[in-house]
């Protein structure tokens, strides 16, 4: 009896490994046949939180996408999105506008900066890419404004603005670096919005500088001279009257004005004439950049004139105004100043005169 029972189940065990066998060997696909994973396998839920965010990590592309061009020639289209930037980097973008001279809507640009202020936004014509280009000096006709606390909220907007329009057809550039003095890592993004804008995929090779700019015709001019404390800081301002005054070198003239904002106002005009041609440059600057000349003798500004460009279709080359000028208005109200002063590297002394036009201001 004992050797009967241990032969039929040595011979159940034969049958079975030998049926385990055929049965592996019809499960396995031949060898020309495709097996699509996401018809044949089932990937398990994650069990915890962490096995999903790991998951999550493996499921990002490899590489992150290009949000910033270094350099003019290499400029790409605005994103929206968050970028970061390092002490050292400039970040530049392009766009086309296309001047049409019955609409007034501005353009107006939003900055958003982490930490809040961390980063400027600067806006760029052709010849001041090209200048860019051969000499690596900066010029820029715009830049975003650090806004004002509300008094009624007494808060102060989250992001800084660039208010304006622009007069000629043609190609503009964006740079973005860290604001002076912040060291580390910020990031950033901005939002443009307004008519007759396009982004063009690469850019644009800035154009020439024009061979021959127009010049205004030297003139004689009786200015008036300024005596004492008057005009000399925010404590003793002047009151814009658009007549001739003489500025020296490192000669500071200020003036104030108020502004009453409302949003159904456009924007004003101030167009600085100096004679020197592009002899002195008009900057402004608000109660608290005032502040700070005060308590530390360090000028800041939100906003300041370049040379206008006028606009001719049947002209071959691009004209040069025989002034500068500032478009825009704070967005805010409230008490603004005006410096005036030689422009950097002129011996002086410059005579100029500024008009201000637009709804809002008195003085």
């Amino acid at each position: 009896m004992f050797k009967f029972v241990k032969a039929v189940t040595l011979t159940s065990l034969l049958v079975a490994l030998s049926l385990l066998w055929t049965a592996c060997t019809v499960t396995v696909a031949p060898p020309n046949t495709t097996v699509t994973a996401a018809e044949n396998m089932t990937i398990p839920a994650p069990e915890n939180e962490a096995e999903m965010e790991a998951m999550e990590i493996e499921a990002q592309p490899a590489e992150t996408p290009k949000l910033a061009g270094i350099s003019p020639d290499d400029a790409i289209a605005p994103t929206g999105e968050w970028t970061t930037i390092t002490n050292g980097e400039q970040h530049w973008f392009t766009f086309h506008h296309d001047f049409d001279a019955d609409i007034t809507e501005p353009i107006e640009i939003q900055m958003y900066t982490d930490p809040q202020d961390s980063a400027i936004l600067r806006l760029l014509n052709r010849e001041q890419v090209q200048l860019w280009n051969t000499e690596g000096k900066l010029e820029y006709f715009g830049d975003a404004n650090i806004q004002e606390y509300d008094p009624e909220t007494e808060e102060r907007p989250d992001h800084a603005v660039w208010i304006g329009q622009l007069f000629s057809t043609g190609t503009y550039h964006i740079m973005v670096e860290t604001a002076k003095d912040f060291e580390g890592t910020a990031s950033y993004r901005f939002t443009m919005n307004g008519p007759n804008l396009s982004f063009p995929e690469a850019a644009v090779e800035p154009a020439a500088i024009p061979p021959a700019a127009v010049e205004a015709p030297s003139i004689e001019i009786e200015a008036r001279l300024l005596t004492g404390l008057e005009g000399s800081g925010p404590d003793n301002t002047l009151v814009p009257t658009g007549e001739w005054t003489e500025v020296k070198r490192d000669e500071y003239h200020w003036y104030a004005f108020d502004y009453d904002f409302d949003e159904d106002y456009g924007d004003f005009e101030i167009r600085l004439y100096s004679e020197p041609a592009d002899g002195a440059i008009l900057l402004l600057l608000n109660r608290e950049q005032a502040q700070l000349w005060r308590s530390e003798g360090e000028l800041e500004y939100f906003g300041n004139t370049a040379v206008a460009e006028l606009q001719d279709e049947d002209a071959e080359e691009v004209q040069k105004a025989d002034y500068a000028n500032w478009l825009g208005h704070p967005g805010s109200s409230g008490t603004y100043y005006i410096v005036v002063k030689t422009e950097k590297n002129v011996d002086g002394p410059v005579a100029y005169r500024f008009t201000i036009e637009g709804e809002g201001v008195s003085y």
